[in-house]
C-alpha cells in the first residue's frame, strides 16, 4: 500500500515538474521537485528492502545526474548511452546471471525508470535549448537595434555638425561684414577691427589657448569697437586734435557698444565684455570702469594689446603709421602699466618675427562665407 502511494506521489511530482519546465524559464522549482522525487523513491525502496541499500544510493544521485547532464548535450548523450549499454548487457542478455541477481521485477522497473528519466531529461533539454535560442534571438535583435540606432545617431550628428559649421561660418561672415561697415566710417582706420581680431587670435595661439578660445577672441576682436556707431562722424574723421568735449564723447563708445551687444541677447558674455573693457589698463588708469590687473578678463587684456598695436601701425588723420622699432619700444614701455606684461611679451615675439614689417598690412573680409563639407 505504501509503495502504491509513493508511486502515485512520484507520478504527480513528475507531471508537475514537466508542466512547469515547459511553461516557465525558472529551474528553481525543478530542483525542489527533483529532491522531493529522490526522497520519495528512497522511502519506497526502504519500505521494500531495496537491495541492501544500492537502490537508495542510486536514487539519491539520480536527480543530481539528471540536472547535471541536461546542461550539456555532450554529457546528456554520453551519460544516457553508458546507462543504456549497461542495462542491455547486464539485464537483457544472458550475462545478467553473472552480475548482481536482479529480480524479474527490478529488471522491468529499472529500464522503465530509466526510460522515464530519458523522456524527462530530453524534455528539459529541449526546453532549455528553446529558451537559449530565444535569448540569443532577443540578444541579436538588441545588438542589431543598437547598431542601427548608433548609425542613425551618428548620421544625425554629422548633419547637425554640418549645419552648425555652416551657421558658424555665416555668423562669422556677418560679424566680419558688420565690423568692416563700422570701420568704413573712418577712412584712416579701415580694416581696424579685422586686424585686431587676427592679432588677438595669434596672441591667443602663442599663449597656448584652445582652438575654441582662439575663435572666441577673434569674434570679440571683430565687435570690440561696435560702439563707434554712436559717435558722430565729424569726431571720428576729425583731422585736428580733439577737444576735451569731443574726446569725452569718443570715450563713450565702449559703453555704447556694451549696451548695443547686451540688448542683442544671445551673445556670449566675453564679446559684450570686450566691447566695454578693451580700453581698461593694467594699472587701473583706463576707462570706463577703471579696472586694474586681473580684474580685467584675460581675453580682454589680449584685445587691449592687439588694439594698441594696430593703432600705432595704422595711418591716422593726425599722423602716419609709426616705425616698427618705435612700436616695439612703446609696447615694452607699456608692460606692467598699460598692458599685461605676459601678453605684451607675446606681442614683442610677433613683432620680432615680422622682419619685413608686413603684419600691419591691409585686412580683408573672408571671401568664403560658407563652409563646404
Amino acid at each position: 500500500m505504501i509503495q502504491t502511494y509513493i508511486s502515485i506521489a512520484y507520478a504527480l511530482l513528475f507531471l508537475i515538474a514537466f508542466i512547469q519546465l515547459n511553461f516557465s524559464h525558472n529551474l528553481t522549482f525543478f530542483y525542489i521537485i527533483a529532491s522531493g522525487v529522490a526522497y520519495a523513491m528512497e522511502i519506497m525502496y526502504i519500505q521494500v528492502g531495496g537491495h541492501e541499500g544500492f537502490g537508495i544510493i542510486w536514487l539519491t544521485i539520480f536527480p543530481v545526474f539528471s540536472i547535471y547532464m541536461i546542461t550539456s548535450t555532450k554529457r546528456f548523450l554520453v551519460f544516457n548511452s553508458i546507462i543504456f549499454l549497461y542495462m542491455i548487457i547486464w539485464m537483457w542478455t544472458p550475462l545478467h546471471q553473472y552480475c548482481y541477481q536482479f529480480s524479474p521485477t527490478m529488471r522491468i522497473r529499472f529500464p522503465i525508470l530509466f526510460l522515464i528519466e530519458i523522456i524527462f531529461s530530453a524534455s528539459i533539454k529541449r526546453r532549455l535549448n528553446r529558451t537559449e535560442q530565444s535569448y540569443i534571438k532577443i540578444f541579436d535583435d538588441l545588438v542589431h537595434f543598437n547598431i542601427n540606432l548608433e548609425e542613425k545617431i551618428q548620421e544625425k550628428n554629422k548633419e547637425l555638425n554640418k549645419k552648425n559649421l555652416i551657421l558658424e561660418s555665416q555668423i562669422k561672415g556677418m560679424m566680419e561684414t558688420l565690423a568692416a561697415t563700422i570701420d568704413a566710417r573712418d577712412k584712416y582706420t579701415s580694416g581696424h577691427s579685422l586686424r585686431v581680431a587676427k592679432y588677438s587670435q595669434e596672441l591667443a595661439k602663442r599663449l597656448c589657448k584652445s582652438k575654441e578660445e582662439q575663435e572666441d577672441i577673434y569674434m570679440m576682436g571683430l565687435l570690440h569697437d561696435i560702439g563707434k556707431i554712436g559717435v558722430k562722424d565729424e569726431i571720428i574723421n576729425k583731422i585736428e586734435r580733439l577737444t576735451d568735449e569731443e574726446f569725452k564723447a569718443l570715450k563713450e563708445h565702449p559703453i555704447i557698444g556694451y549696451e548695443i551687444l547686451k540688448k542683442m541677447g544671445g551673445l556670449p558674455s566675453y564679446i559684450v565684455d570686450g566691447a566695454r573693457w578693451h580700453h581698461e589698463r593694467w594699472d587701473g588708469k583706463g576707462y570706463p570702469d577703471g579696472l586694474r590687473g586681473e580684474e580685467i578678463p584675460e581675453l580682454v587684456r589680449i584685445i587691449s594689446v592687439a588694439d594698441a598695436y594696430d593703432a600705432m601701425t595704422s595711418n591716422r588723420s593726425y599722423r602716419e603709421l609709426l616705425p616698427q622699432e618705435v612700436v616695439r619700444q612703446e609696447i615694452i614701455k607699456g608692460m606692467g602699466t598699460q598692458f599685461d606684461a605676459n601678453i605684451a611679451s607675446k606681442m614683442i615675439e610677433m613683432i620680432d618675427a615680422d622682419i619685413n614689417y608686413e603684419m600691419q598690412g591691409p585686412a580683408s573680409i573672408s571671401t568664403e562665407l560658407y563652409i563646404e563639407i
